[in-house]
């Protein structure tokens, strides 16, 4: 029948429009599979780098959480001021671009500052603990809001060492060794950041008159100076 005969060619035209879509889709998966597979070597070091990447997610906020308790423990008030020394080296090796150990990423944007702000909040918590005691004692307030109040304070002054460690990371990405890049970091954050109580990570050396009197010299920035470069 004459209907017949126009479905059929019909037919074969569209089996023969699918039948070249699939050999043009298999065209481009060989050629996105060729340029997309490494070879040899290549391969292993890059599936070993995505591997290491995530095998310990965990670890950067311990030694974040380490690094900040070493910074309150050494600052004036507990005073183990040797620990001072110390003390920001975990975080930097954290947040450092360069570096490839550790089996986690070194993360930028928004992961980067929860975890710079968490290092900070932690290293502020435990240096002016007692701000939450005394706003609870001349004020009257329960302690659920003092402590409130508190953690506003430490949050905000946490910022600082947010800043500190991106431009610390900001430098290591630019070439700067690591002796440069952080006491320029520090000092920098250190000269200009708003503090509502006045201190300097030189107050560190308090405890040792020998070593704090170089401020006769330089101010608090130079003791800060003298515990920052290695």
């Amino acid at each position: 029948p004459p209907r017949e005969s126009q479905e059929g060619p019909r037919e074969v035209d569209s089996l023969a429009v699918v039948s070249k879509g699939q050999r043009a889709r298999k065209k481009r998966a060989a050629r996105s599979d060729e340029v997309g597979a490494p070879e040899g070597n290549d391969s292993a070091e890059g599936a070993e780098s995505v591997a290491t990447s995530v095998t310990r997610p965990f670890l950067p906020w311990a030694l974040l959480l380490l690094s900040a308790v070493l910074m309150f423990l050494g600052f004036a008030g507990f005073g183990i001021w040797p620990l001072g020394y110390v003390a920001p080296l975990p975080a930097l090796f954290v947040v450092d671009p360069t570096e490839t150990r550790g089996g986690f990423a070194r993360l930028r944007g928004r992961p980067f500052f929860f975890r710079a702000l968490f290092f900070g909040t932690v290293a502020y918590t435990g240096g002016f603990y007692w701000i939450e005691h005394t706003l609870r004692l001349f004020s009257g307030f329960p302690i659920v809001l003092t402590s409130a109040f508190a953690s506003i304070f430490w949050a905000f002054q946490g910022l600082q060492f947010v800043l500190m460690l991106w431009l610390f990371a900001r430098a290591r990405e630019r070439g700067w060794p690591a002796a440069l890049a952080l006491p320029a970091a520090y000092l920098a954050t250190e000269g200009f950041f708003p503090m509502l109580f006045e201190h300097y990570y030189g107050s560190t050396l308090l405890s040792v008159p020998v070593l704090v009197q170089i401020a006769e010299l330089g101010g608090p920035t130079l003791t800060t100076l003298a515990i920052m470069l290695p």
